[in-house]
């Protein structure tokens, strides 16, 4: 199975995600020194993280969604899945039935 190519620019991504920390960060009256402790960097590092210009870790974002007491998802509401992909349930379900099928195979030869 290919990815689909993406329609997004990685910069566009950043700078869309940046806009939901500055945006929650604000709502929530949180100041960039606020947050930067919180994570260990400094407030430079959080005014590139909410301009765009740095990319944020995986790590980074997960303590930056619990301090802003957000889900992750809030970050991505803007793009969606693709169409055909599964959600969580269906793999999951998938990954269950696949499981039913080999034991029973392998029991049976």
């Amino acid at each position: 199975m290919k990815c689909k190519v993406s329609i997004y620019n990685y910069n566009e991504i950043n700078e869309y995600i940046g806009n939901q920390i500055k945006f929650r960060r604000r709502s929530l009256g949180i100041t960039q020194e606020e947050l930067s402790s919180y994570l260990g960097v400094t407030f430079q590092q959080i005014q590139k993280y909410e301009n765009g210009k740095n990319r944020v870790s995986a790590g980074s974002l997960l303590l930056i969604s619990q301090c802003l007491n957000i889900s992750i998802a809030y970050f991505f509401e803007k793009y969606t899945v693709n169409s055909g992909a599964k959600s969580i349930e269906e793999n999951s379900r998938d990954f269950k039935n696949f499981k039913k099928v080999y034991i029973r195979t392998t029991i049976t030869k």
